[in-house]
């Protein structure tokens, strides 16, 4: 914005130094003939009584200018004047030049400042692209190859009162410091979890852990089962619901998390239950 405005004053100041020269000079071209006029009043007895006392020839020499004629009336002050008004004029035609060049190299380093800013910003935004393009590509490099821990519950073993889920990695990379959590929740029906069910761990369940886990392996981890609850999820008394997450670290260093939910149902039989996935707390991250 700052730019343009002095780009749209810039010729307005040249018109008006110029306009300021112009009139200087015309006050100095002025001035002689100004001063000469009133030496021509002031002095009219020396200047035409020469006139009439020297003869046809001479007189007209008399008329001459003094810088021309050392014998013309109008005296030498009237030389020196019109010496210091010529100087003046050029000095003032010289000032007049400098100045438009020097207008002139202005608008061309202005427009050598607008072209570099130009060039600048466009390096900038190629160089931003590019890191952006860097930064796409290692993601989506990251994406293909990082681990994807997956969790399957198996059936519930009420023989041994147990609750087995399998951990397999689906990535391309082994996964290492994985910890998984498991929780149990249950209240009267209806069977649905309240909307604000926050899934926070329990206080005093335990979780398990190991080192890694390769690409294309699997791992179970078992966790106590509770075989009350169970039965009375069969007669109807209990909505039970079992959740938890395995948090594990890819290759890139960075920690992620997989969460999973599952409600208790009835199954075909007095001692059977079934897992369902809830449509809440399932996801890879």
């Amino acid at each position: 914005m700052g730019i343009s405005r002095l780009c749209l004053l810039l010729p307005c100041l040249l018109v008006a130094g110029i306009s300021k020269i112009d009139l200087a000079q015309a006050q100095v071209s002025n001035a002689p003939i100004e001063q000469k006029t009133q030496a021509d009043h002031t002095e009219p007895n020396r200047i035409q009584a020469p006139a009439v006392a020297e003869g046809k020839e001479k007189g007209s020499a008399k008329n001459q200018e003094h810088c021309d004629n050392p014998e013309a009336n109008n005296g030498p002050d009237i030389c020196a004047q019109w010496v210091a008004a010529n100087a003046a004029r050029k000095s003032a035609e010289l000032a007049q030049s400098s100045l438009i060049w020097n207008v002139l190299s202005f608008f061309a380093l202005l427009f050598t400042l607008l072209v570099t800013a130009w060039g600048s910003r466009a390096a900038v935004r190629a160089a931003k692209a590019a890191e952006s393009s860097t930064l796409n590509q290692q993601k989506s490099s990251e994406l293909q190859l990082r681990a994807y821990l997956r969790v399957v519950p198996l059936a519930l073993d009420r023989v041994r009162a147990l609750t087995p889920f399998e951990v397999t990695n689906d990535g391309q990379t082994p996964a290492s410091a994985i910890e998984t959590r498991l929780n149990w929740h249950w209240h009267e029906p209806p069977i649905d979890l309240p909307a604000d069910f926050a899934f926070h761990d329990k206080p005093g369940w335990q979780g398990k852990s190991i080192a890694s886990l390769s690409a294309g392996q699997s791992i179970t981890f078992t966790f106590p089962a509770f075989l009350d609850e169970l039965r009375a999820v069969n007669e109807g008394r209990r909505s039970v619901f079992i959740y938890g997450h395995v948090d594990y670290t890819d290759i890139f260093g960075t920690k992620r998390k997989t969460l999973f939910c599952y409600q208790v149902t009835a199954g075909d039989a007095p001692e059977r239950n079934l897992l369902q996935m809830l449509d809440r707390h399932n996801e890879l991250t």
